[in-house]
Parts: C-alpha cells; structure tokens; sequence
C-alpha cells in the first residue's frame, strides 16, 4: 500500500486484508502527530520510538521501541502498551531459565501432566475473555476465537495421552556381553516463536510437548498478539508451571532473532519464508534443533469437472476463514466462461 507523504514515500505491508484499514489509520494519525516537526533531511519519524528512514527510496527500519502498542484491527485504537525485551533482560530470562531446567525435568509426568489439564480447564473458564482479547488483537471473529481455545484443550489431551509412551526408553539390541538402549531427554531450553493467526493452537503445539518432556521455554508470541501470550503464561503459573520454566519475551524481529541465537536446545518458528531463512541461520552455529512450519497463503485450483456449488462454498470458506489468512488466489480450469461465473457467483452467496 503506497501512501504519499508529501516529499516521501512509504511502502507498508500488512499481513491480511481485514487490518489493512485499521493500520492505515493508526499510521496516518501518528503521521499527522509528527510529520511536522521530523521531517527533516529526508527523514520521517512514524512513530514514537520506532523511525523510519526514508532517504532516495531506500527505507532502513531502526528499533528503538520500549513498548508495543496493541492496535485493535477492526477500530485502530489502541487496547495496550506492551513492555518490550531488551537484550540484556533476555538474556537475564534465559539463564533462569537455563537454571530452572534440570529441577523441572526431575519434575514426575503425573505432575506435569496434571498441570497441564489445569492449564486446559483454565483456559475452558475464561474462554469468553481470552477471546475477546484475541479479536482484539488480530482480529478474528469472536466465534473463531472461542474455537481455537476449544481446539487447544483437545490438543492438550493428545499429548497428556501419548507422551509417557513415547518417552520410553527402547532396548535397541540386547547379548549376552551387553545390550543397547535408545532413551529420550529434553532438549534443554527450548525457543518457541510463535504465529499471530493462530497465537493460542500453534503455541500450544509447542509448549505443551515441550514442557511435558522436561524442557523450560522462552515464549516469544507474535508482536501482534502480545496480550495473548501474557494470558498464556499466567494461566500456566497459575496452574502450577513455575514462572523461570515458562516465560514469555516480548518484542518485534529483532528479539526473535536474538532469541534464536541463543545456546537453545531446540528453536521452533511458525511464519513466513524469509524469517523462517534468519531463525535458521541463527541456529545453525549453535547447533540447535530446528523446526520451522513456513508458508504463507495457498492458492486453490479448481479442476473443469468440479462441483461448482461445493467449490464455491469451501474455497469462501477458505480464503475468509480467520480473517482470510489461510488461502490465497483461487485458479480456476475451464475453457468456459459460465462454469467460472457460477463459482464467483457462488462465493458471494457463501459470503
């Protein structure tokens, strides 16, 4: 989206279409508070904290924040201000965390589990005001909000389920003279960075293996969904999870590189391509553990002899689904026009 600034010009991505307006606007209003003052030599500051360079068209972002501001997507206002890591206070969170790792994996699995369905029912009591706060956030309907909390607790008894017999040592070879044994040990401190479309379920997805199997974990939520990893980690305090074995790092790309960087025993990313290539190559020298689930929206192909009705309402469903961050440009095979105005049709009336 270009926007002119008079003398200057900014290019802004945003990650879906449903906060473009609200982003805008929030833009334009800190613009309005600042432009006169800093516009200066070819630069613009943005916003309180945070300049952008704008100099020959070539933009060089300088991060100078020490909060986050929580920008509701659907009025533009803002809902909070988020302390922001330092390096130094991150590296203070990881030697806790380093610390608290050998006393947490001592911990029995009948604990850890019982902690975590403490966890599961938590979330169940205050599902309605964690997902207000999640629309909030990044914008969702309420509706799909309260169901990716209900989503969590299910995944939550999968894993209480499975872990204890994945974690049993397995006897690979065994003789008269000696016998081989294969056992499983936590990773050490695990990094979990985590998504803003689905900020509670891809957590999840992580942290609660993670801390069952005897990790501690530093939890950097999206810097979209800040107020939702806060809720995360209260409600597992609350359960029972010490606070030096879950804790959460706030900050934008810059404190989920550092966190990457770390001496971690695993580093777990959800999001785009490009930063999935930096998480990575943080890692690397450290010899980390890598899992990275990358993407972005994909594209939906709908062959000439597809029922066109069922088509039209599961790709509506798919593109709009979440806020519209789950599928992308929808390609259609046909050397007929009326088959393609019979899916557009469709899709309107399915949304």
């Amino acid at each position: 989206v270009k926007l002119d600034l008079r003398l200057h010009e900014a290019l802004l991505f945003v990650p879906c279409p449903r906060t473009l307006a609200a982003k805008m606007f929030a833009l334009r209003t800190r613009i309005a508070a600042h432009s006169t003052k800093n516009a200066i030599s070819g630069r613009l500051i943005l916003a309180r904290g945070f300049a952008k360079h704008v100099d020959n068209a070539r933009a060089v972002i300088l991060d100078r924040e020490s909060t986050l501001e929580v920008v509701n997507p659907t009025t533009g206002r803002i809902e909070k201000e988020i302390p922001v890591d330092t390096h130094a206070s991150l590296q203070s969170k990881f030697q806790k965390s380093k610390a608290a790792q050998g006393t947490w994996a001592k911990v029995p699995i009948s604990e850890k589990i019982n902690m975590l369905q403490r966890f599961g029912t938590y979330l169940d009591e205050e599902k309605d005001a964690l997902a207000t706060t999640l629309t909030k956030e990044m914008g969702k309907p309420i509706s799909q909000a309260r169901n990716e909390i209900n989503a969590v607790k299910q995944r939550i008894s999968f894993f209480v389920d499975h872990t204890e017999e994945v974690m049993k040592s397995e006897v690979a070879r065994k003789t008269d003279a000696f016998e081989e044994i294969v056992s499983y040990e936590p990773l050490g401190v695990v990094g979990n960075i985590s998504a803003w479309n689905y900020p509670y379920f891809v957590g999840a997805n992580v942290f609660v293996p993670a801390l069952l199997t005897g990790n501690t974990v530093l939890y950097k939520p999206s810097e979209y969904t800040p107020m939702t990893g806060d809720h995360i980690a209260r409600l597992l305090h609350k359960s029972g999870v010490p606070e030096e074995v879950f804790t959460v790092v706030h900050g934008r790309g810059q404190i989920g590189e550092a966190v990457a960087g770390l001496p971690l025993g695993g580093v777990f990313f959800t999001g785009s391509h490009p930063t999935g290539v930096k998480v990575a190559s943080k890692a690397a020298p450290n010899m980390a553990r890598v899992q990275l689930e990358l993407g972005g929206k994909d594209p939906a192909y709908v062959c000439a002899d597809a029922d066109v009705e069922m088509a039209a309402k599961s790709l509506a469903d798919g593109a709009f689904y979440n806020t519209g961050i789950r599928m992308g440009p929808i390609l259609v095979r046909t050397s007929f026009s009326y088959p393609y105005r019979r899916l557009w049709l469709g899709l309107k009336r399915a949304y």
